[in-house]
């Protein structure tokens, strides 16, 4: 896979910073922010209104929150391999699902997927699996350490457009077209984790934002602010990351 890179004068621009004592954060397409603390999720707005919150202790600490669906957000406790569903309020809809009870005890991690489905890595089989709203298996890729001949532990996985994108802190960013079949590996290092919106992938390496156009795999790198540390996203033409009790907006200069 051979990437193109594109070279640009842009560069970061401080725009403001709001308190947060959160160590991880998830952004929504409409523009919420959801501070992650352990067990609980508070909701909020880019200039630090308080919106909703969530505190559930029954299941030990936060795994994953997904705002594939902003209306319809899910959490994954990994450990006790539960789902709970919420709704825009934060609000827990209906009974937790207990993926051991549904035969899915041996999830690692899970992702949104369109027409409320979800994706998942079932790392005894090796498999991607597509399961709908009842946890019903839609459609597996196989074992895919065999196929790929490595042995894998996705960290991530998500959706965007024609394309499922599972990352590997390993390997790289495996991607896979929306019926579980394997396409490429981006080899890329990585630092925490990845975004990816509208096809776009978005990393952290070396000092600087890494941005791969997958279609036709063009990128191009930008140097991060200077002190830049923390959990990041990346949206809007802006960057937002946590450090020292602030969550900070830096804005991508024209």
């Amino acid at each position: 896979m051979i990437l193109v890179q594109l070279l640009y004068l842009l560069s970061f621009l401080f725009d403001h910073s709001i308190p947060c004592q959160a160590s991880t954060f998830e952004t929504d397409e409409i523009g919420n922010i959801y501070l992650i603390q352990e067990r609980s999720i508070e909701k909020i707005d880019t200039k630090g209104n308080f919106l909703f919150k969530n505190s559930n202790l029954d299941y030990g600490n936060i795994t994953h929150l997904d705002l594939t669906n902003p209306f319809q957000p899910f959490v994954f406790y990994q450990e006790q391999g539960k789902v709970i569903i919420l709704d825009n309020t934060l609000s827990q809809q209906g009974a937790p699902i207990d993926l051991f009870e549904k035969g899915l005890g041996n999830i690692e991690c899970m992702g949104g997927a369109r027409g409320d489905a979800f994706w998942l890595w079932d790392i005894n089989q090796s498999e991607l699996k597509k399961v709908d709203r009842q946890f019903n298996i839609q459609l597996t890729t196989g074992n895919l350490s065999m196929l790929l001949n490595k042995e894998l532990h996705f960290s991530q996985i998500q959706e965007s457009g024609n394309f499922i994108y599972a990352a590997d802190p390993a390997h790289g960013i495996f991607v896979f077209d929306i019926y579980g079949n394997y396409k490429s590996l981006l080899p890329v290092t990585y630092e925490g984790k990845i975004v990816v919106r509208d096809d776009r992938i978005y990393y952290i390496s070396n000092g600087q934002l890494n941005i791969i156009q997958y279609l036709n795999l063009e990128s191009l790198s930008i140097a991060l602010p200077v002190g830049f540390k923390g959990d990041w996203d990346f949206r809007n033409r802006t960057l937002e990351y946590i450090s020292d009790g602030q969550l900070h907006f830096y804005r991508l200069s024209e």
